[in-house]
């Protein structure tokens, strides 16, 4: 599957940033669904931080706008 990069990680809401919603459009998003996008540091926070972003599956495969 080609994934999509997750938009600016610093303009995440609180859900999305933990994985809850997707990154891209904002669906809920479950264990069984969701796509993992990887971790990534988090400079809101500090570098040493991570977020592991997730999407759900048409915006990882790029159909969302």
């Amino acid at each position: 599957m080609d994934v999509q990069p997750p938009p600016d990680l610093t303009a995440l809401t609180d859900l999305q940033r933990r994985g809850r919603e997707c990154v891209v459009c904002g669906a809920a998003l479950s264990n069984a669904t969701a796509v993992d996008l990887g971790p990534r540091p988090d400079a809101a926070i500090d570098h040493q931080a991570h977020l592991f972003p997730r999407a759900c599956p048409a915006c990882a495969k790029g159909g969302a706008a």
